[in-house]
């Protein structure tokens, strides 16, 4: 079967769900949105739009509805790359595009859900929002990190986000057939992985900024660390804060 090998178009960067899953159904509708005039922004915008059912369905309590179109985002989240590596439109802008659309979609797909869990009395008010609030926050803190620190690579396995949305994914359809802990399990196990990962890359960083300024040459084949900040002589000024192009990760280094 072809979902069980690695889609052709896929990046280095890719998580498994996007090389093995999302790469397969994303692909025939970049094929199809090439034939057309349609540019790499329109798509980012157009997905983004998906966050307007789902709140509709987080407000009447379709919890599994929720879950599915921010599985649908997911996966519509590969084309307008497809697309603009295609057409040779990557840019700096439609990255920073995508990335702040990307975060505006997770963050209203967790709303959603929590809208959900309300409406369906499966939580209670304090406690939704409470898991709502935490989960968010997690998330843009965590990616804050991530962009920011030299140091980007995860402690175990990498919090992806294909890897990620599958997961909510699959917690909410469990919820409608389970019942809530399901997807309050599968909430506190997402924020216990991003929140390793983010302590690590922290103390990785703060372990390098206590070493003595002469030997803050950041180590040969350091996993993350950008090619450019290893191996220069002590007497170069060494910026720990490269450009934040070279760090982008999660599929958004220039779509």
């Amino acid at each position: 079967m072809k979902f069980l090998k690695a889609h052709p178009s896929s990046k280095p960067k890719d998580g498994p769900v996007s090389r093995y899953l999302n790469r397969w159904l994303s692909a025939p509708v970049s094929t199809f949105l090439l034939k057309t005039k349609i540019t790499p922004n329109q798509v980012t915008i157009a997905i983004s739009l998906l966050t307007v059912p789902m709140l509709v369905a987080g407000i009447y309590g379709y919890i599994i509805v929720v879950g599915l179109i921010l599985q649908l985002a997911s996966v519509l989240d590969g084309v307008d790359g497809e697309i603009a590596r295609s057409k040779h439109l990557k840019s700096e802008f439609g990255a920073l595009l995508d990335t702040t659309l990307d975060y505006w979609i997770d963050s209203i797909g967790i709303m959603s859900l929590g809208l959900a869990l309300i409406e369906e009395d499966m939580l209670s008010a304090p406690l939704t929002l409470s898991l709502v609030t935490f989960t968010v926050a997690v998330r843009l803190i965590s990616q804050f990190v991530v962009k920011t620190a030299p140091y980007t690579k995860a402690h175990i396995v990498g919090d992806t986000r294909d890897v990620v949305t599958f997961l909510i994914f699959i917690g909410a359809t469990l919820t409608e057939l389970l019942g809530s802990w399901c997807i309050v399990v599968t909430l506190l196990l997402v924020n216990i992985w991003r929140l390793d990962n983010m302590v690590y890359r922290i103390l990785t960083f703060w372990r390098f900024t206590r070493a003595p300024v002469e030997s803050k040459t950041l180590p040969l084949g350091l996993p993350g660390i950008p090619s450019g900040m290893v191996s220069q002589p002590p007497s170069q000024e060494i910026s720990i804060f490269p450009e934040s192009s070279e760090l982008l990760d999660n599929n958004h280094s220039l779509r």
